[in-house]
């Protein structure tokens, strides 16, 4: 049953699922050793109505993960936390808790965008925001999910260095950071540790 549950979500295309492995040639592994893997969830979807339940598909991807023993990556937008804390939906929460509880931004597509209220921000103006904004999103998952985030993940393409500057200050990581160095997934920016893409 989980497994049908798994299937027509990945089918609905609304969370991205990303599988990384190691580099190491086939070669080179022993038989007794394992792969590396982290899997991904961006949970973000704070626009659907209750009736669609669409809250009930990372409760179902954290249980089907728990069962198998492995810990999956939950980038949560904040306002789809405090969404399904206000739905009451403690099953969902305690499900994902679980498991690792990663910042997706604290407003996601709401306007004003991260980039919008960088676009025009000096250095420091555009630091101060960012860290106020996703300061009071880290605090809410945190209350939430009972773990302090340890990165924010972007949100689609709505960036801007000060939020990178503002992750220093709030010892987080930055993951599908558009930086990167030739050859190399994971980079320091603006004093934070920056992952390039799915891969880190």
């Amino acid at each position: 049953m989980h497994q049908l549950k798994l299937i027509n979500f990945l089918l609905s295309g609304i969370v991205i699922i990303t599988l990384s492995t190691c580099s190491l040639k086939k070669e080179e592994m022993s038989v007794n050793e394992k792969t590396p893997m982290v899997i991904c969830f961006d949970v973000e979807d704070y626009t659907s109505p209750e009736s669609a339940g669409m809250d009930d598909i990372p409760k179902w991807l954290a249980e089907i993960m728990s069962d198998e023993g492995v810990t999956g990556s939950f980038f949560v937008i904040g306002e789809k936390a405090r969404m399904m804390e206000k739905r009451g939906r403690k099953d969902v929460i305690e499900a994902m808790a679980r498991h690792d509880i990663g910042s997706h931004t604290n407003f996601g597509s709401i306007h004003p965008t991260v980039t919008e209220i960088l676009e025009y921000a000096s250095w420091d103006m555009g630091k101060e925001t960012m860290l106020k904004n996703e300061t009071t999103g880290f605090d809410d998952l945190e209350r939430i999910f009972g773990q302090r985030p340890a990165n924010l993940a972007r949100h689609g393409g709505s960036y801007g260095p000060q939020l990178t500057g503002a992750l220093s200050q709030m010892n987080a990581g930055y993951v599908y950071s558009p930086v990167s160095l030739p050859g190399h997934n994971a980079v320091w920016f603006c004093n934070t540790l920056n992952f390039q893409d799915y891969t880190f």
